[in-house]
C-alpha cells in the first residue's frame, strides 16, 4: 500500500476514531492524546516570534567587535532554524488537520452510502413484492376469469351421496362377472403399483410429461379440449403393461377380422391434460369403447352418464331431447339443479376424483364428462381402449351408434364392431 493510499490513521500510527470520537473531539485533544505527533519537535521555549526576528535584525546590524558577530552568528543560525521548523510545523499541522477532516468526510460519506443502499435494498425488495403480489392478483383474476369462462358442469363441486353416486371403489377386480358392467375404480391395488414401479414405464412417463405439454402448448397439436394423447413405442414398456392388464381385463370381443381391428386391440395410450380451467371435456371415449386410464400423477374430476338412460329421460321427462352428437352440448350447460333433476327422473349417473395411481374404468358407450382439478400441474398416465363381451354393454353401445349416425358420422367401423359384439354375445 503506497503512502499516498494509507488513511490518516495508518499513516501516522493513531487509533481510529470511532463516530462519537469524531464528533466530540478537537485538534488539541487529539494533540494531548498523541505527543509523538506535535508537529513542533524542538522545545517550544526556543520557538520566536516575527518580532524576536526583528530585533535580532536590528542587533547585528548594530555589532561592531568581530567576536560578538561570531557569538550572534551561532544565535542567528539557531533562530532560522527554529523559524524553518514553525513554517514547516504549520504546514505539517494544515496537512494534519485538513487530512484529518477529510477522515471525517470520509466516515460520514460512507454512513450515508450505507444508509443510502439499506433504503435501496428496501425500496428495491418493496418493488419486488408489489409486482409479485401484483402478478399473483393478476393470476388469480385470470384463472377466475377462465374459470368463468368454463361452461357449468365443469364448474360444479359435486358431492357424493347428495348429488350422484360415486363410483365404486375397489382393491381388486376379477377378469370375470358383473363388475364390468358398470364404472369402477381400482384403489391401492398391488399390481397396478408394482407396474407403476416398473424403471423402462417410469422412463417413458417422464419423457412423456415433458413433451406432452408443449404439444398442448401447440395449437396446431391440439383439439381444443386442453387433452393429448401418444401411442406407446417402446417395446419392453407395452409387454410390461399387457401383462398387467392381460391379469385383470375382462374377455373382449375380438376386433381382427374388421379393418385396423388389430392395431386396435393391441394398441396402448399415454394420455395428458392441461392444468385447470384449461382441460374440460363431454363426450365419449375413442371409438365408443370401454377404456381403463390408470392415472400416472396428478388429479382429475370424473361424472360418466348412461347414455341409454340419458337418452331415455332427456325425451320423456326434462327435456332437451338428445338426439344427436349435438345433444350432448346441453349436458355443458347442466347447473346443479338441472343435474339433480336428471338425477332424480332416472339418469344413471357416478362420480369420482381420479387420483394418481386409481385405475378408472368406463364401460363402453357411456359419456364422459372430466375436467383437471386447480392444485395440479401435471396430469398424466396410460390407456387401454377394448370392446367388452357382454349383453348390457352392447345396448349402450348400439345407443352411442345411434347419436353418431344422426349426426352423419362415418360409422362403418362401429357398425362393424357392432356385428361383431353381437354375434360373440348370441345376440
Amino acid at each position: 500500500m503506497s503512502e499516498k493510499s494509507k488513511s490518516f490513521s495508518q499513516r501516522f500510527g493513531v487509533k481510529a476514531l470511532t463516530e462519537t470520537d469524531i464528533q466530540q473531539s478537537t485538534f488539541e485533544n487529539y494533540l494531548l492524546a498523541n505527543g509523538h505527533r506535535k508537529p513542533f519537535k524542538h522545545n517550544v521555549d526556543r520557538a520566536i516570534t516575527q518580532a524576536d526576528m526583528t530585533a535580532m535584525v536590528e542587533e547585528v546590524v548594530s555589532i561592531e567587535v568581530q567576536s560578538e558577530f561570531h557569538d550572534f552568528s551561532d544565535k542567528w543560525d539557531d533562530a532560522v532554524e527554529i523559524a524553518h521548523a514553525i513554517i514547516d510545523a504549520s504546514v505539517q499541522t494544515c496537512n494534519d488537520i485538513l487530512s484529518h477532516k477529510q477522515t471525517q468526510a470520509r466516515a460520514v460519506q460512507r454512513k450515508e452510502r450505507a444508509r443510502l443502499h439499506e433504503e435501496q435494498k428496501k425500496m428495491l425488495k418493496k418493488i419486488r413484492d408489489d409486482a409479485a403480489a401484483a402478478a399473483a392478483a393478476i393470476k388469480a383474476k385470470n384463472l377466475t376469469s377462465q374459470a368463468k369462462g368454463l361452461r357449468l358442469i365443469f364448474q360444479l363441486k359435486l358431492k357424493s351421496p347428495d348429488h350422484t353416486p360415486e363410483v365404486s371403489v375397489l382393491q381388486t377386480v376379477q377378469p370375470s362377472g358383473s363388475t364390468w358392467l358398470s364404472p369402477f375404480v381400482l384403489r391401492n391395488n398391488d399390481d397396478t403399483n408394482v407396474w407403476l414401479g416398473d424403471s423402462k414405464l417410469q422412463k417413458a412417463l417422464t419423457k412423456y410429461a415433458v413433451e406432452y405439454p408443449k404439444a398442448l402448448a401447440n395449437e396446431s397439436q391440439s383439439d381444443g379440449s386442453g387433452r393429448h394423447q401418444s401411442r406407446l413405442e417402446d417395446a419392453a414398456v407395452i409387454k410390461c403393461t399387457q401383462d398387467f392388464l392381460s391379469s385383470m381385463l375382462c374377455e373382449q370381443v375380438d376386433l381382427s377380422g374388421i379393418d385396423g381391428g388389430t392395431t386396435f386391440m393391441s394398441s396402448l395410450w399415454f394420455f395428458g391434460y392441461n392444468k385447470s380451467p384449461k382441460m374440460s371435456y363431454c363426450g365419449f371415449t375413442p371409438n365408443c369403447s370401454a377404456t381403463v386410464k390408470i392415472l400416472a400423477l396428478g388429479k382429475c374430476s370424473v361424472l360418466l352418464i348412461q347414455t341409454s338412460s340419458l337418452v331415455r329421460v332427456a325425451s320423456q321427462d326434462v327435456g332437451p331431447p338428445v338426439e344427436n352428437l349435438d345433444g350432448l352440448d346441453s349436458i355443458r350447460d347442466w347447473d346443479l339443479a338441472k343435474l339433480m333433476a336428471f338425477a332424480k327422473a332416472g339418469v344413471v349417473m357416478n362420480r369420482i376424483e381420479q387420483q394418481k395411481g386409481d385405475l378408472l374404468y368406463v364401460p363402453q358407450g357411456w359419456i364422459i364428462v372430466e375436467s383437471s382439478v386447480d392444485e395440479e400441474a401435471l396430469i398424466y398416465g396410460v390407456r387401454k381402449s377394448f370392446i367388452v363381451q357382454e349383453e348390457p354393454t352392447k345396448c349402450e353401445y348400439e345407443e352411442a351408434l345411434k347419436l353418431y349416425t344422426a349426426s352423419g358420422r362415418d360409422t362403418g367401423r362401429m357398425q362393424s364392431i357392432l356385428k361383431l359384439v353381437k354375434a360373440q354375445v348370441g345376440a
